[in-house]
Order: structure tokens, then sequence, then C-alpha cells
């Protein structure tokens, strides 16, 4: 509105007028604010739910593709020693881990062999096979069931070799490293 067009008004039309585009001016100020807050808003409901069911999966799958194997470190280990160095049960982890330390809890450090004919198929005398390996080393080699990733896992501190079958040869190689 031109000054001249302000001449004819009387002072409360005026005041009315300059109320009200004040208040067109503070909605155009707010209008333009949420659209500057649009995106940060679109981002946190939209994009947000989104990115977090993704890092979730990715997570889980990785998780799920995690072979489950015997440690190969004592860290943590207790002071306990199985019954015996051949096993009809599985050796819990802690124990595994302290046999690693020393054999018996006392001697050299050990060497684990642990296989899973459940989840694997084994020949009639594939136990047998190992069991006579086992007593060639009766101070630090020790064979246990287990239901590790793996048909048979070899163990020693800091070193791990999973085999698909009985092969002595490797077998012996890894205790005799």
């Amino acid at each position: 509105m031109s000054n001249n067009e302000h001449n004819n008004l009387t002072p409360k039309e005026i005041y009315e007028l300059k109320k009200h585009e004040k208040q067109k001016q503070k909605q155009a100020q707010k209008t333009k604010e949420t659209l500057q807050k649009a995106p940060k808003n679109i981002l946190k409901k939209a994009i947000m739910p989104g990115i977090v069911i993704v890092i979730v999966l990715g997570i889980g799958y990785l998780i799920s593709i995690t072979p489950n194997l015997p440690a190969n470190s004592s860290a943590g280990h207790t002071e306990e020693s199985p019954e015996s160095h051949i096993l009809t049960t599985p050796m819990p982890e802690r124990v595994q881990k302290h046999m690693m330390e020393h054999a018996d809890g006392k001697g050299r450090p050990g060497i684990l062999m642990q296989y899973n004919c459940t989840d694997y198929e084994c020949e009639d005398d594939f136990v047998a096979k190992l069991e006579a390996i086992v007593k060639e080393y009766p101070e630090h080699v020790y064979l246990a069931p287990n239901t590790y990733d793996g048909k048979l896992i070899l163990t020693a501190e800091g070193r791990r070799e999973i085999l698909d079958e009985y092969d002595e040869e490797k077998i012996r190689a890894f205790i005799g490293e």
C-alpha cells in the first residue's frame, strides 16, 4: 500500500494494517524455517530408521557367517584340567585355554584335537584313529568331541587348523610344530 493510500486511513486502520503485515511476515518466516528444517525432519523420520535397519541386518548377517571356532589363546583360562586326555564329552572352553597354556596345569603347552561327528559325516574308525594319535603324545595332546564349525579342529596357543578329513600327516605336523 502506498503512502497516499495510508493518508485516507484512520490511525486504528493503519495500526491494524501494520499488525496484519507483521503477522504475514512472521508466517512467511515460519514457513521458510519449516522448509529449511524439512530435510532434517525427513532424515529423522524416514531415512534414519532405514539406516538403523540396514545396520542391524548387516550385523546380524556378519554374526551368522562368523564360524563357531574354539579359542586359540589361553587368555581368560581357569586353573582346571580335564579328567583325561581322551574325552567323550566336549571340553569347556576355559579348560581348553588352560590346556593350551600348559598341559595338565604344569607341563608344556597343550594341543587340542576336537572333532564334530554330529554335524559332519565321520568314518567308522575316525575317532579311533584320533585316539591312537593322542595315546602317542600322552603328556600334551587332548581329544574331545565338540560342536564347532569343522569336522576336526586342531588348536594350540596362537594356532588353529581345520581339517575336513582325517589326515595323519597334517595332524602330526601340527603337533610337532
